[in-house]
């Protein structure tokens, strides 16, 4: 129970940024994940996906792809309605960053991406272990069951380098070289 308590705390003073000592996380904490303020393309993407229950996951693609620029995105979506959901995805993240090359695909390759977005952890793990992400890129994990050794196992990954675990809803992994290992709860 106590140690329920200290997370709770821990995560409302992580939320505004602080205790964050990395300049890198400060920045992805207070500008990209917990940035409250409308952002210019939230409009024009939700009319164009409609109403969805994932809304606000979409909006963090968005302020995500705009913030990093990344050059290739890797959509491995598994899921039983995949066109539909890689079409929203991909209006989300195009819509931050239009010069984004998409890519979907759900097999293993040797190619390597900035920009990752997986709907199921086995899959995450997996792409890491294979070393799909770029120096520098970003893993974004949609968590869609209750698996928690799996959970734990992709947020203590060696290549897990800067980890942003938000509930256990979703979770951004970077792979930095440069930067020495941190876990944030939000």
């Amino acid at each position: 129970m106590f140690s329920d308590v200290f997370m709770l705390f821990q995560r409302f003073f992580t939320r505004r940024g602080y205790g964050v000592q990395s300049p890198f996380a400060y920045h992805i904490v207070r500008n990209v994940i917990c940035e409250r303020t409308p952002f210019y393309a939230y409009e024009k993407l939700d009319s164009e996906v409609g109403k969805r229950e994932d809304k606000e996951f979409l909006h963090l693609l968005l302020r995500l792809s705009n913030d990093l620029q990344p050059k290739t995105c890797f959509l491995l979506i598994d899921s039983e309605n995949q066109r539909n959901i890689v079409d929203v995805l991909q209006k989300s993240i195009l819509a931050g960053c239009k010069s984004c090359k998409i890519i979907s695909f759900s097999a293993a390759s040797s190619l390597r991406s900035d920009f990752i977005v997986v709907d199921r952890v086995e899959k995450a793990i997996e792409t890491l272990e294979n070393s799909l992400l770029n120096p520098d890129g970003c893993l974004i994990v949609k968590r869609n069951r209750h698996d928690e050794k799996a959970w734990n196992q992709l947020l203590t990954h060696p290549s897990a380098a800067v980890v942003f675990e938000m509930g256990k809803r979703h979770a951004l992994i970077f792979y930095k070289e440069r930067l020495s290992i941190a876990r944030y709860h939000l």
